[in-house]
């Protein structure tokens, strides 16, 4: 619990309430599971529905404390983790072509499973220029990298997103529970931001490099195309 309360009240009423509680099935924690699968293209027809969506990804064999992990939370940062990424500033802001793009990427903390995935909104008409929008920017950015002053101003803005994220109750709430559960303390969010920070241009390229790849992407997209 976080917050201002009484905490020998709240102690004695989950006593009250819990204290003889018995799970009526022994408890056994399921695996996240990686798998391979090829790329996959599928299409759902919605008719009369005003917005399409696309939704595509692919599988990683990764763990959250794995070396690579700190950089390509970054480097997914810089490609759709914010409104001011590289995938909306070009397919929202400066072509108009979709309401909404974002990209996010996450790993298990105890089984090698991850993924990396991409979102777009935009009206069906606009599907094709949407869709090689994306892989343009993958592809740049895994031709090119990021730039310098990229990179800086994504440390900072994700480092001060980190930051802001403790000072909500419910955020801090939930990660306490969770770091019980994985025998954690807040030191791991410490190591993991002095990573953050220390990352390189090169070594985010170099990271993305190595583990994204368009051409296994699986691409589900929704909508009216008629």
């Amino acid at each position: 619990m976080v917050g201002e309360f009484y905490a020998t009240a709240v102690a004695a009423l989950v006593e009250e309430l819990f204290g003889d509680w018995k799970n009526p099935a022994p408890y056994a924690r399921i695996p996240a599971r990686y798998f391979e699968r090829p790329p996959l293209e599928r299409e759902v027809r919605t008719p009369d529905k005003a917005n399409a969506v696309l939704r595509a990804g692919h599988n990683l064999k990764m763990r959250d404390d794995h070396a690579d992990f700190p950089a390509l939370v970054l480097a997914n940062h810089l490609l759709g983790g914010t409104s001011s990424a590289r995938l909306p500033d070009r397919i929202r802001e400066k072509e108009g072509l979709s309401y909404s793009t974002y990209s996010w990427f996450s790993a298990d903390q105890l089984d090698e499973a991850a993924s990396f995935n991409l979102s777009a909104i935009f009206a069906p008409q606009n599907k094709a220029r949407v869709e090689l929008a994306l892989r343009e920017e993958l592809a740049r950015a895994l031709q090119d990298g990021f730039t310098p002053a990229e990179v800086e101003a994504g440390k900072k803005g994700l480092l001060e997103a980190r930051r802001l994220a403790r000072t909500q109750d419910g955020a801090l709430a939930g990660r306490l529970s969770s770091y019980l559960y994985l025998g954690r303390t807040f030191a791991w969010d410490e190591t993991f931001e002095q990573r953050i920070a220390a990352l390189t241009p090169q070594q985010v390229h170099d990271a993305l490099r190595r583990h994204l790849e368009p051409s296994r992407l699986a691409v589900s997209k929704a909508g009216d195309f008629r």
